[in-house]
């Protein structure tokens, strides 16, 4: 089968990362999948850019400069939202035009407008798109946080600052998905049952057929691993002092664990690996730690991830955090808040743990502090590791995520 998939990139960003690898697990499977993207960093020859490099700017910028119109020229969130205005005539692409089935991404930032997935919907070929965010079932949003407009009809944005108002950009956004939805037959995928949750919820995706299939993960034999309590945890971001990471949260659990057990803080160091912009913020964490910045060998990743006891994921919003399975996988103790999609790799207690969210940062703090220590108590039973590693194979091979492609797209 000749699957083609639309993504903005083939490696910059989650969803780049998880496509490629969906892409590489259907051909391991025989079919002819194929990538197309506006930012090629891999020299695969089943990925190729989707148009010249000056439409692809002219696109990206048609795209970006009515937002900043828009959104009353704040350019703080400007990269928080879209429009989908603009972007390439992929429906002409060979490999779209040629394949059997079309399945979208993450397609914003001048891949494709609205009347271009429309007109990729006249081609009349099953039509699957993947949701790695809230996009698709908001205005003009990827993450909705505690906003509950997308249940209603969105309008008055706080992301259009000064420009918002009841029928402002969100609220024109949300009339022409809801058009769209309507002329054309689209087959929506989840990657987590939180985030199908949320489009049960949506006005605009509340009626149409949403499945949940996870983001696939390549599954290798379990590493060695040096032995646990190692005292070592790992947090892991393209940006670690991205707001949404939650990272003072995380500074607030320390601080909290010092308090209750300075003896155990003392034995503790944290692993931070992504960039950080003020990297001077990471001395607020009142413990021993490396700030590694980005590592983009997996081998190395995976190196890491053996040596520690737990991982952690303070994150405001994440629809499947790829952190907390990569490093399931080798063994460490995932802890995170409840926010998202958390729970479809955590079994509480079991393959590690969920803290209580609180909007009082010392009280959430507090209690990611207590599901921290439940995860060092975790990690030094020598069973837990393999219990770990086998959770992620049973739930997120990539082949078998693949297979699940498949045959939802044979059931269009």
């Amino acid at each position: 089968m000749r699957i083609t998939f639309i993504n903005k990139s083939d490696s910059v960003g989650g969803a780049a990362v998880v496509t490629l690898r969906l892409v590489e697990a259907l051909r391991q499977l025989g079919h002819d999948a194929r990538l197309v993207v506006t930012d090629r960093r891999t020299d695969r020859e089943y990925v190729a850019l989707g148009g010249s490099e000056g439409r692809i700017r002219t696109a990206f910028l048609a795209d970006r400069l009515p937002l900043l119109l828009s959104n009353g020229f704040r350019r703080s969130t400007l990269f928080q939202i879209d429009a989908a205005r603009a972007g390439l005539p992929l429906w002409r692409h060979d490999w779209v035009r040629n394949a059997d089935a079309i399945v979208l991404g993450w397609i914003n930032q001048g891949v494709l407008s609205l009347d271009g997935i429309r007109r990729i919907g006249l081609l009349n070929k099953p039509l699957l798109w993947t949701l790695h965010d809230m996009w698709a079932l908001t205005g003009v949003c990827h993450h909705a946080h505690d906003c509950q407009g997308y249940r209603r009809m969105c309008g008055n944005c706080q992301l259009l600052g000064g420009a918002a108002s009841g029928n402002d950009l969100s609220a024109v956004m949300m009339e022409r998905k809801r058009r769209l939805y309507d002329r054309v037959d689209i087959q929506f995928v989840a990657v987590s049952r939180w985030l199908a949750e949320k489009a049960r919820e949506s006005t605009l995706l509340g009626e149409e057929r949403v499945a949940v299939i996870p983001n696939p993960y390549p599954v290798q034999p379990m590493p060695r691993r040096k032995g646990s309590p190692t005292g070592h945890i790992v947090m892991a971001a393209a940006r670690l002092d991205d707001p949404i990471k939650g990272f003072p949260l995380l500074i607030e659990a320390v601080r909290a664990l010092r308090r209750r057990n300075p003896q155990l803080t003392a034995g503790l160091h944290f692993d931070l690996i992504g960039e950080m912009r003020n990297p001077e913020a990471a001395k607020a964490l009142e413990a021993e730690y490396t700030l590694h910045g980005m590592i983009s060998d997996s081998a190395r990743m995976r190196q890491l991830y053996a040596a520690a006891d737990a991982v952690v994921s303070p994150s405001l919003f994440e629809t499947l955090p790829g952190t907390l399975v990569e490093a399931q996988d080798c063994g460490a103790v995932p802890v995170a808040f409840d926010r998202g999609g958390q729970r479809d790799i955590i079994v509480p207690g079991k393959t590690g743990f969920i803290a209580p969210w609180n909007d009082d940062p010392r009280r959430a703090g507090e209690n990611f502090a207590d599901s921290l220590v439940q995860a060092l108590e975790l990690a030094a039973d020598p069973a837990t590791p393999k219990l770990l590693h086998e959770a992620v194979v049973n739930n997120f091979a990539a082949e078998k995520v693949a297979r699940q492609y498949v045959q939802l797209i044979e059931n269009q």
